[in-house]
């Protein structure tokens, strides 16, 4: 992506936040009367990707996640996509859910499909990965229904890819402790 079509993404998203985010603001006072929330990560949209989650609250003090990913890049020798599922359960701490300062257990898995060109061979080839983890973070939730989620945690990571070149078969596996983390801008209502 070239540098200037990054910024006019950055400055968009910019600007949509101030003109969605800015009226809400103005009234801080948290409210906890909501009961289902959706909620996007505008890094990865500015990166071409989509990062998409949902929440429902289940009582005062928990609410269950779902997440959808998807990511696509493009460099000189590698073309990947990677498209992922996520559940969580949210245990909050205070004040009520879907507002306050919260855990969440998850559990991730993807399929990446990945596509190189080496010295004129191309081969393709696809994998699965899996990843149980757990996320400490705070919501916020404003009157208007503008909410910001911020987590950080760490996940144990299990993959795998296979990729077919040149008549060889040739096999990759990852697997090991990583952090994780949350961006997300979204909206709440009852």
């Amino acid at each position: 992506m070239s540098r200037s079509r990054l910024l006019i993404r950055l400055a968009c998203a910019g600007v949509l936040l101030a003109v969605v985010a800015g009226p809400v603001l103005a009234d801080s006072a948290p409210v906890t009367d909501k009961t289902n929330a959706v909620s996007v990560n505008p890094l990865a949209l500015i990166f071409g990707g989509i990062s998409a989650n949902f929440e429902h609250k289940m009582n005062e003090k928990s609410s269950i996640t779902a997440g959808f990913q998807y990511y696509s890049s493009d460099a000189t020798f590698v073309k990947s996509t990677f498209l992922g599922v996520e559940g969580g359960y949210r245990m909050y701490f205070s004040p009520v859910a879907p507002d306050g300062f919260y855990w969440e257990p998850f559990v991730s898995v993807g399929s990446q499909s990945i596509e190189i060109d080496v010295f004129g061979s191309t081969g393709k080839g696809s994998g699965i990965s899996f990843a149980p983890g757990v996320l400490v973070g705070r919501q916020w939730v404003w009157e208007g229904g503008f909410l910001i989620d911020l987590a950080i945690g760490g996940a144990f990571y299990l993959g795998g890819v296979t990729v077919d070149l040149g008549g060889s078969s040739y096999e990759g596996s990852y697997s090991g402790f990583g952090l994780a983390g949350k961006f997300a801008l979204g909206y709440a209502w009852k």
